[in-house]
C-alpha cells in the first residue's frame, strides 16, 4: 500500500469515532470487514456447510468481530479492493454495499454484498447478504452463498456516538441460514462486522 493510502486508512479509523469528521460527497468509498462462515446449528437434515469454518478479514487491519475496533478501511482501488456503497438517513437508515478484497491471513479473494438494508433509530435492523468465500486456506474452491431470510444487523456505538448513517456504516450482522442456489445440500451460518465509509447518501 502507498504511504498516501495508509494515511487515508489511518485517518478513516479515527474518524469512525465521530460522524462529523466523515468526508463529504465525492470522497472515495472505503471498506473493511471480518466475517466467519461455518456450520449452522439450525441446519435442516441432509444439509451441511461446505466449509468447516473460514474467516475472511479485509482491511489494514480488518475490523474486529468481537470488539469495538473498526480497524483501518481500504479505499476503493487500493490493494485490489473494490468498494461501492450507499447509506442514506440518520434515524431511519437504508443501505446497500459491495466489498471485494483479499483476506489478510492468506491472500485469498472474497466478496460480501449487502442488499435492502434498514436500521431503525436504535440501530437495529435487517439486511439481505450474499457472499463468495474460500472453503479453506488450503482448498482451491470457493462457495457462493445467500441469506435464506433477512439477516439481523446492529449498528455500533462508540464513545457515545452512533457509527452509522449519512454515508457511514459500522455494524455487526448475523445470518443463521445461508444457502447456495441450485445446491440444496449447502446450508451455513455467517456472522461478522462491516465498516463502510464515504458512501453515497
Amino acid at each position: 500500500m502507498t504511504q498516501a493510502a495508509r494515511f487515508l486508512s489511518a485517518a478513516a479509523a479515527v474518524c469512525l469515532f465521530a460522524l462529523s469528521c466523515s468526508e463529504g460527497p465525492g470522497a472515495i468509498p472505503q471498506g473493511g470487514a471480518q466475517f466467519t462462515t461455518a456450520s449452522s446449528a439450525s441446519a435442516p437434515d441432509g444439509t451441511k456447510c461446505p466449509t468447516p469454518g473460514y474467516t475472511v478479514s479485509i482491511g489494514d487491519p480488518a475490523p474486529d468481530m468481537f470488539s469495538d475496533d473498526p480497524g483501518a478501511t481500504l479505499p476503493d482501488g487500493v490493494d485490489g479492493t473494490e468498494v461501492s456503497c450507499r447509506v442514506k438517513g440518520r434515524d431511519t437508515i437504508t443501505f446497500s454495499g459491495v466489498l471485494r478484497g483479499k483476506n489478510t491471513t492468506d491472500g485469498r479473494s472474497a466478496e460480501v454484498r449487502f442488499h435492502n438494508g434498514t436500521l431503525d433509530a436504535n440501530g437495529e435492523g435487517t439486511v439481505s447478504v450474499s457472499l463468495s468465500t474460500p472453503i479453506s486456506s488450503s482448498a482451491l474452491g470457493t462457495v457462493q452463498l445467500a441469506s435464506q431470510a433477512p439477516c439481523t444487523i446492529t449498528g455500533v456505538e462508540a464513545r457515545g456516538e452512533k457509527q452509522y448513517g449519512d454515508g457511514l456504516m459500522w455494524a455487526r450482522f448475523t445470518c443463521s441460514g445461508m444457502v447456495t442456489s441450485g445446491q440444496p445440500s449447502n446450508y451455513c451460518r455467517t456472522e461478522g462486522v462491516v465498516v463502510l465509509e464515504n458512501c453515497d447518501r
